[in-house]
């Protein structure tokens, strides 16, 4: 058993040949990338970028003389190297299919030996004699055959009456049948509909006779229970007078909200007369000292300098409490 994908013999010598078949193949694809890219003139800068485009990009350095670089796979997976086996393509044209000539007659092979004879008129049988029997044979026939198709013809008329009858006698016991079905249907539903109707009437009696025995009970729950709720709530202060509940719900408020606001007024008055009366002993004060300076600068003006005592001023009213203001009539809301 052997593997086509084994080599068998020496591996290094397979190796070589394709190293070699290999270096030839990249020799000739450089050659022809250089013949492609040669330029029309040949001068110092055409020989120039030819080599640059002769230097690939990845090219390594040449090997040392003797010694040759040799390719490495490294995927993680090694494959089988082989060489480059030359392929060629060729074609061939064959002419077109012909129309199948049409296929002839089939003629059986002769087989036997033909012989022939002669038979005169009267030598086998005579005609009128001998054929009143087959005649005969051949009326009997029919006119049995005749009898048989009317017979027939008849029997199946009363099998088809037969069965028009049988038919008619089905479809009246199947109407029957519905007929009865129906009927017993109908009483069924009236039954349960008079057996729903009699329950729904249970159902309003027995409520009827409940609410008159509740009714009968709070009656005679309610004679006294009545009049001492409504002595109990007397008692408690619930039941109040409406001249005194519409005071306390509306006087008495709309005059708290008044006198507020009167009170929030005068204070406010208040606070603007303090204001005013400080501003204008706070001027008076200003004008005096001024008045006071401006004498003793005369005073020292005119004659040796004297020490004149400025008078004291009268401290600055303490303002406790509010200042009595006349009192202001305040127009009344409408409610």
């Amino acid at each position: 058993m052997t593997d086509p994908r084994v080599w068998r013999g020496n591996t290094y010598t397979l190796y070589r040949n394709l190293k070699q078949e290999q270096k030839r193949l990249s020799d000739m694809e450089r050659e022809k990338r250089t013949i492609k890219a040669r330029p029309t003139y040949d001068n110092a800068y055409h020989r120039r970028m030819r080599a640059a485009r002769e230097a690939a990009v990845f090219d390594t350095v040449p090997p040392v003389a003797g010694r040759s670089h040799v390719p490495v796979q490294t995927e993680l997976f090694l494959q089988e190297v082989l060489a480059k086996i030359p392929e060629a393509e060729k074609a061939n044209q064959t002419d077109e299919f012909l129309e199948r000539p049409p296929s002839p007659v089939f003629v059986p092979a002769k087989t036997g030996v033909d012989n022939d004879t002669q038979i005169l008129d009267g030598e086998l049988f005579l005609f009128d004699v001998e054929v009143k029997p087959i005649i005969e044979v051949v009326n009997g026939k029919v006119i049995e055959q005749a009898l048989l198709e009317v017979l027939q013809e008849e029997e199946l008329a009363d099998i088809r009456m037969q069965q028009n009858m049988y038919q008619a006698i089905r479809n009246f016991e199947k109407a029957e049948q519905q007929r009865l079905v129906d009927e017993a249907r109908r009483r069924r539903e009236e039954k349960e509909m008079r057996k729903r109707e009699r329950i729904i009437v249970m159902k309003k009696e027995q409520e009827v006779s409940e609410k008159l025995a509740a009714h009968a009970f709070a009656k005679t729950y309610l004679e006294a229970l009545i009049p001492n709720v409504f002595s109990r709530l007397r008692e408690d202060g619930l039941f109040v007078n409406p001249a005194r509940a519409e005071l306390d719900i509306h006087f008495v408020p709309w005059l708290i909200r008044k006198v507020s606001h009167s009170l929030d007024e005068a204070q406010a008055v208040n606070l603007l007369i303090q204001d005013l009366v400080k501003e204008a002993i706070q001027e008076n004060r200003t004008e005096i000292d001024n008045i006071w300076h401006s004498m003793i600068e005369e005073m020292n003006t005119q004659s040796e300098p004297v020490n004149v005592e400025q008078p004291e001023m009268a401290a600055e009213p303490a303002f406790e409490g509010p200042i009595p203001i006349p009192q202001i009539q305040i127009p009344e809301e409408e409610d």
